[in-house]
């Protein structure tokens, strides 16, 4: 009987180590997520603060020309993903070339992240926009398509692994439910064990305890159990 409860003590902590084990691999887990959750998060304020400038309320021509951009990406998507395109739009008074009072002339420069002259993607690009805000080239408007490759700080913040930013949150949130989750059944399964061996351990105590006591009181009959016991193995 004591010799079944030693080995229950002895397996009880043998299994902690798998227990450490999955608990680092859970914590590991946790930290990867938080740190990806830190880029992602990071990436998402980069492009919000880069893409939400706003104009001064008293500046009305900046406003147009942020009003125009807008509206110029909003055409172009439908050509190309926005994300290979930068698109810049200034507006001059007709006054200056006198076209009277309220007019505008427009000029238009679109950015396309090609490494080369793609002419299908300019005739449709150009095509949409012209389209879209009416653009004149005999009252002065200018409408510039460009094929150049973006620098590496812009793709950035698209794609990481081959991920893009929603794909890498979802990947931040399923590692943070994983880990979290994994460590906190791995620590509860340890602390279970922990107690069994602490509880096999304190009654294999008290059995010896036991023992030594009887021992003391009835020495006889301690040595005549263990005569028999000693007689009967070499049997």
């Amino acid at each position: 009987m004591q010799e079944y409860e030693t080995a229950e003590i002895v397996e009880a902590g043998a299994l902690s180590i798998p227990s450490y084990i999955s608990m680092l691999v859970m914590a590991l887990c946790f930290i990867a997520g938080v740190l990806l959750m830190t880029e992602v998060a990071w990436q998402y304020w980069r492009s919000t603060y880069s893409a939400g400038f706003e104009p001064a309320q008293n500046d009305l021509r900046s406003q147009r020309e942020a009003y125009l951009t807008r509206k110029v990406l909003n055409l172009a998507t439908s050509v190309i993903d926005g994300r290979d395109i930068k698109i810049t739009v200034q507006v001059d008074s007709g006054d200056k070339n006198g076209l009277g009072e309220g007019a505008e002339v427009k000029a238009v420069l679109i950015l396309v992240n090609r490494p080369a002259h793609v002419p299908d993607v300019e005739e449709a690009l150009a095509a949409v926009v012209t389209a879209g805000l009416a653009l004149n080239t005999g009252r002065g408007d200018q409408l510039s398509v460009q094929f150049r490759t973006f620098s590496k700080t812009n793709n950035d913040g698209n794609t990481l692994w081959g991920l893009v930013l929603i794909q890498r949150l979802y990947l931040a949130l399923g590692l943070l439910l994983i880990g979290g989750g994994g460590f906190a059944w791995a620590y509860h399964r340890y602390q279970q064990l922990r107690a069994k061996a602490r509880q096999l351990e304190s009654d294999y105590r008290d059995q010896l305890r036991r023992f030594q006591a009887i021992a003391e009181e009835e020495p006889a009959r301690v040595a005549s159990v263990l005569s028999d016991w000693l007689n009967g193995a070499r049997s």
